[in-house]
């Protein structure tokens, strides 16, 4: 086949296999003053993260997205009781007591 992906480097001591099997090359290993911008855990083996995020997708991403929600609500009210002094509680309608 004419147009087959061949790795730059020809020893191969930089090819990488994605989860799928699909070949690359890694560029930190090719270019190795570009390693030192990335972060430890960028090297890390992320295989068992990606099982588990695939073997959870159906509910994990709407969990995610409710906590998110909860977060900016809580956060917005947080705030408010701060702009209207530390003493002030937050009555069940939403204005200070």
């Amino acid at each position: 086949m004419e147009n087959e992906w061949k790795p730059t480097d020809p020893s191969g001591a930089c090819l990488r296999h994605t989860v799928f099997g699909v070949p690359y090359e890694e560029i930190s290993c090719l270019y190795p003053t570009m390693g030192k911008t990335y972060m430890g855990w960028e090297y890390t083996d992320f295989m068992p993260l990606y099982t588990w995020m695939r073997d959870n997708y159906v509910w994990f991403p709407p969990m995610m997205c409710c906590i998110y929600g909860a977060s900016i609500y809580t956060g917005r009210k947080y705030f408010e009781i701060g702009k209207r002094g530390a003493g002030a509680t937050l009555s069940p309608c939403g204005t200070s007591a």
